[in-house]
């Protein structure tokens, strides 16, 4: 591509190009070739359409344009120049192209621009804003602050589901209360509609932060346990979306009878067992069993030896453990899962926490499996457990080298 092209031309017709959908190698070299000339020239709506459109198109090669942004005088003229949409366009352009950068974020989360932002800035460019501070592992206090003030909380009688789901999600990610925020959410009736307007992923996100959180949000529970919600989360959502909806009710100590009715279904448990990752399948039987409710088809196709094989061969020790703890709640014969972990009970002891090899060692025991290759492989790890296990863990692995008969070799490191 050849000429000069001035920052603002290049600007409209990168923005075409993003909103077309059409990508084109010449121009993306262009910007990046020209990258501190435009950057400096641009304004703050010049900067914004141009990293709009690439994170749009896909452009993660674009990373010198992405670089010269964190340059100071372009932040400052994107934050004390720009308006609001300028700002969240911009963070949120880096943060869906995974490029880290921290001189914007830091600006951003000063209490001047975190405050101008949740006064002047619409509740979807601020929740842009949150969720791309979230995405790229800041933690923004001041702007959590700001959000959880009056200007943004009164703008909430207004939200679209997918403003709320992402402002909740991009919070609890960052592990920052916001007691304002879920006090009007919680007092709203915004969740009349949720089967009609909400889509599957804001509902699961929207649960998943507030469990995380710690929040009991009732009256969202009972319109999540509608039939409607129910119909549509789990034949519409994804079976990341159905596994976090479901543990976060489990997590607030709330049962879902028509959810995890629905989950049960012939459907939908091979829709998880066939789509879902060891994650999404541990983390659905666990929190089920945790509410104390019966799946018998989903632990029935969980049990079977193909499915049991996946989930120990490609599952991280914790999502073996919930599994298996699972079984054992909910009292199931599970001898293919049983075989699986004696078969990789050297991997699933070495790599577990403490609290994985308590849960799954006690389960496998409450059951009756004393299986050799698991307790071997425990009796490695004894004193490890003995370092770093709390009170409870302690109890259970003792508890479980008791009744497999195990005690007397492993004495030295239990005492």
């Amino acid at each position: 591509m050849e000429g000069y092209f001035g920052a603002q031309a290049i600007a409209n017709i990168v923005h075409t190009l993003g909103a077309m959908g059409v990508r084109s190698g010449a121009i993306p070299r262009y910007v990046e070739d020209e990258a501190q000339r435009i950057a400096a020239e641009g304004n703050p709506h010049a900067i914004l359409n141009i990293s709009y459109a690439f994170a749009k198109l896909g452009e993660k090669d674009a990373t010198q344009w992405f670089e010269e942004l964190e340059r100071k005088s372009v932040v400052q003229k994107l934050v004390l120049e720009g308006r609001p949409q300028a700002i969240s366009n911009v963070i949120w352009a880096r943060a869906t192209l995974r490029l880290k950068g921290v001189s914007l974020a830091g600006f951003i989360d000063t209490r001047e621009a975190a405050e101008y932002l949740a006064r002047e800035g619409t509740l979807q460019a601020t929740s842009n804003v949150l969720w791309a501070l979230a995405t790229l592992g800041v933690e923004a206090r001041h702007v959590a602050c700001a959000v959880d003030g009056k200007y943004f909380v009164q703008k909430l009688v207004s939200a679209r589901p997918q403003d709320i789901s992402i402002t909740l999600w991009a919070l609890a990610t960052m592990g920052l209360e916001a007691k304002n925020i879920v006090s009007v959410i919680e007092s709203m009736d915004i969740f009349r509609n949720f089967g009609k307007e909400w889509k599957p992923q804001e509902m699961s996100n929207t649960l998943w932060a507030l469990a995380t959180i710690g929040v009991k949000a009732r009256n969202l529970v009972r319109a999540m346990d509608g039939k409607d919600v129910v119909r549509k989360l789990v034949w519409e959502g994804t079976t990341q979306n159905i596994s976090n909806a479901v543990w976060a009710l489990a997590k607030m100590g709330l049962e879902a009878k028509n959810l995890a009715r629905a989950v049960d279904s012939e459907d939908i448990v091979q829709k998880l067992v066939q789509e879902g990752s060891p994650q999404c399948i541990s983390n659905t039987v666990w929190a089920i069993a945790s509410m104390g409710l019966e799946v018998r088809n989903l632990v029935s196709a969980i049990v079977r030896r193909d499915i049991a094989r996946k989930l120990v061969q490609k599952g991280k020790s914790q999502e073996i453990s919930n599994t298996i703890w699972s079984m054992a709640a909910m009292k199931v014969e599970c001898p293919g899962l049983v075989d699986g972990i004696q078969n990789d009970a050297d991997r699933i002891m070495k790599n577990g926490d403490i609290l994985a090899l308590s849960n799954i060692t006690y389960s496998l025991a409450e059951l009756g499996y004393f299986e050799k290759r698991v307790f071997d492989a425990l009796a490695g790890q004894v004193e490890r457990v003995a370092r770093e296990g709390n009170e409870q863990n302690l109890c259970n692995i003792l508890w479980s080298l008791a009744v497999a008969g195990r005690m007397k070799e492993n004495k030295t490191a239990v005492n």
